[in-house]
């Protein structure tokens, strides 16, 4: 079993409770976390009470895998309603992984959450199951299974199907490593906004201390503080990012001229990155089809106080595309996401193997797109936080073998040196978290000549 995560927050009368409403959302309505986080904050919860939130929202999350197959021990195979198995996973989590919450207060919050729920029937239910958890302790915890993927797949909260997959591809270390990995708490990697002073000693003065990052120049690591609520992050002195996604961006050869397209930009954090190395970039035009999401990039440039693209949006996935050609086209591909599951741990929860052949045939149609409105002698990088190589270098091979008028590109001259180890033989961008120590992604230059 990992070690649990050590925290001091002693919980205060609202984080369960909220912690509780971000998790039923976030099963009932498919939502990311994240950005249910964000909300909380925004509706005035913040400092203690902010990180205890966060911590078991992601932590239940993390491990509700493992914590799912204890009730079902605790419950004799009787599943309880979903919405009190919310409740119960989250007391669990406080009573097994977090070493410094008392557990008689996580007990007795559940039992008062289960009471407004289903009334007395269901808060005697609770405090049964929740009593006979704290008797049998870490031991709920432990596999049974006598067969290897069972059990690595249990002890790190993983779906088998995908442990099994993984093994296939990957010897038992790596792959342990790579379920270990996914199961920390990950660190923050952010870059800085130019111009806008010593970010490093900013950061110490509001507690934080940040290292270089492994990869990207000028770039920063950092453990401590919540820095995606901090008045330096509303203040756009830096962007989280992880190092990976970061580097996708770095392939492109610049400087950047002339139309420059990102055709899936979300919320704008690679838009914000190309925005940066635009000075001689006619056209910067940022599409999606989310507009909540383009919303979000709206306000991030503000924050940074970037000059704002051109915002579109638009549905590729029906095939359609403009009759505009770009010199630099993005293509951050919708994936599944295998790569960033330490940072979004719900997608263990609703991944399915034919989601794998789902997203790769979507991705397929949106290279399409790509490629029609790439410019001869233009570029095109595609890339997906993903490490399943379906969506990978099997998508790009495919992709050649349909269009003779694009070839592999090597990375743009301006890729750092201290990240060459991370190009593959075909020089395409490959990151392994158990390896790397970041997020899993694939990237690819690719260049247009006729």
């Amino acid at each position: 079993m990992a070690e649990p995560f050590e925290k001091t927050i002693v919980s205060g009368p609202d984080a369960r409770a909220v912690a509780l409403r971000i998790l039923r959302r976030v099963r009932e309505e498919r939502r990311r976390a994240s950005p249910l986080l964000a909300a909380v904050r925004r509706q005035g919860i913040a400092g203690r009470e902010l990180r205890l939130v966060t911590e078991i929202v992601y932590g239940t999350l993390r491990w509700k895998l493992a914590l799912e197959a204890a009730v079902l021990r605790l419950c004799r195979r009787k599943p309880p309603a979903p919405e009190i198995a919310d409740v119960l996973h989250l007391a669990l989590y406080q009573m097994l992984l977090l070493t410094r919450v008392p557990a008689h207060a996580a007990v007795n919050r559940a039992v008062d959450q289960a009471r407004a729920l289903g009334g007395a029937p269901a808060a005697s239910f609770v405090n049964a199951v929740l009593r006979r958890a704290g008797r049998i302790g870490q031991a709920l915890l432990e596999p049974k299974s006598t067969d290897e993927a069972e059990r690595l797949a249990f002890r790190y909260a993983h779906p088998v199907w995908l442990v099994r997959r993984w093994r296939e591809r990957w010897g038992a270390p790596e792959v342990e490593a790579l379920l270990a990995f996914n199961q920390q708490v990950p660190e923050v990697s952010l870059w800085p906004t130019p111009d806008r002073g010593d970010l490093v000693a900013a950061l110490r003065r509001s507690g934080v201390d940040p290292e270089p990052a492994h990869f990207v120049p000028g770039a920063l690591r950092a453990r401590g503080g919540s820095l995606a609520f901090s008045p330096l992050h509303e203040d756009g002195a830096f962007t989280i990012q992880d190092e990976a996604s970061q580097l996708v961006c770095w392939l492109f050869e610049r400087p950047l001229r002339g139309a420059v397209l990102d055709l899936c930009a979300g919320t704008g954090g690679k838009t914000a990155q190309l925005a940066g190395w635009s000075t001689q970039v006619s056209l910067l035009v940022a599409s999606d089809r989310n507009r909540a999401a383009l919303q979000d990039l709206r306000s991030r440039f503000r924050r940074l106080r970037l000059p704002l693209p051109l915002l579109l949006g638009a549905d590729w996935e029906t095939g359609q595309s403009l009759r505009a050609r770009f010199s630099t086209v993005l293509l951050d591909a919708p994936c599944t996401g295998t790569g960033v599951l330490r940072r979004r741990p719900e997608i263990k929860l609703r991944l399915q193997l034919c989601d794998v052949h789902r997203l790769a045939r979507l991705q397929e149609r949106l290279l399409e797109v790509a490629a029609g409105m790439t410019a001869p002698r233009g570029q095109l990088v595609y890339a997906v936080c993903s490490l399943e190589q379906e969506e990978g270098a099997h998508r790009v091979d495919e992709f050649l073998r349909r269009h003779p008028e694009f070839k592999r590109a090597a990375a743009g001259s301006c890729f750092p040196r201290s990240a060459d180890a991370l190009l593959d033989r075909c020089g395409d961008l490959v990151t392994l978290p158990w390896r790397d120590r970041i997020d899993g992604f694939y990237a690819c230059r690719l260049m247009r000549h006729t």
